[in-house]
């Protein structure tokens, strides 16, 4: 049985359900600050330690956990991570703010160092949908990918905020998609930001491909939308989130039920990171790839803010 420590109570109830998939990991303790989620995080998955800290966790009990897995505040989970390593511990790191690309690339060099594994987790690789358009263009099956069209739609009251590192944000895991689907990193970044709510990234690679994203919070009350679609060389796919949805009528207007990707995507990424982990490799999402999603991010910013088109210069865009 692997073991591991969460860092953010409110993971709970996705791992609890990602985890019915995977018999062999468990969660032995939970870490947060406050004390009635994590009393309640630790009951629905189980776990026998609960921590306010992970400091105050691997003080005493170290030897609980091979990894942990860090979902925590946003603006502590570098921190956290950096805290695992020190206890030699391999870490499962929710993707950081674009703001933190500069940390989350020494978080790289200290974990190479200390050799534990590092993969950064939500992003959508792991959704069966992307999987599915991915083995088709790794198949050759779709042909040379010359277009990615990208949307993610949120609601007004859960998106951005009307400062730049919030679209940064909501838009990092569907550059880092774009880069994993292309297999590469854009030589051209050019963005549009209108008003506060909306951004539009568009994304040059090598031979012509190109992709374009849009992030939205300006939608009415809601759960949102979104969708990716790929036009390859000999063939397309298409995958969004409202073609399953049933429209239910109660009096009223109607109301239209998503039944998901439930959390098949959080049980593949961390039956990922057991396996590269046991194995002593490399994840499939190490911190290099989300560094390089965080770089586009701010590339983009740069671009919005300035009107111009952000070129690559080996490991950096100007």
């Amino acid at each position: 049985m692997t073991c591991y420590a969460l860092v953010g109570a409110g993971a709970a109830d996705r791992y609890a359900d990602a985890l019915l998939r995977l018999p062999d990991v468990c969660v032995a303790a939970v870490v947060d600050p406050d004390a009635g989620g994590r009393g309640a995080a630790a009951r629905r998955l189980g776990a026998g330690l609960q921590a306010a800290s992970l400091p105050e966790l691997l003080a005493g009990h170290s030897d609980c956990c091979s990894g942990v897995l860090v979902h925590g505040a946003a603006a502590a989970r570098l921190d956290d991570a950096a805290e695992a390593v020190r206890h030699g511990k391999h870490v499962l790191l929710e993707l950081p703010p674009a703001a933190d690309a500069a940390r989350l690339q020494a978080l790289g060099e200290q974990c190479a160092a200390a050799d534990v594994c590092l993969m950064v987790g939500g992003t959508l690789r792991f959704l069966p949908s992307q999987q599915v358009l991915k083995q088709r263009l790794d198949s050759g099956k779709l042909g040379e990918l010359g277009l990615l069209r990208a949307h993610r739609w949120h609601a007004a009251a859960g998106g951005v905020t009307g400062s730049v590192p919030d679209w940064q944000d909501l838009a990092a895991p569907y550059l880092d998609l774009a880069n994993w689907l292309f297999d590469d990193r854009p030589e051209r970044v050019y963005a549009r930001a209108a008003g506060s709510d909306y951004v539009q990234i568009h994304l040059g690679f090598r031979a012509g491909g190109m992709a374009l994203i849009d992030v939205s919070a300006g939608l009415p009350p809601g759960d949102g939308y979104q969708s990716v679609s790929v036009i390859g060389s000999t063939g397309a796919g298409y995958a969004d989130d409202h073609h399953n949805r049933a429209l239910l009528f109660a009096g009223g207007n109607p109301a239209a039920r998503d039944p998901g990707e439930g959390n098949h995507d959080l049980a593949g990424e961390l039956a990922e990171f057991a396996a590269a982990a046991a194995a002593g490799r490399a994840a499939q999402v190490t911190g290099a790839d989300a560094h390089a999603a965080l770089q586009v991010a701010a590339a983009a910013a740069a671009s919005a803010a300035s009107g111009d088109v952000a070129v690559r210069r080996e490991d950096r865009y100007e």
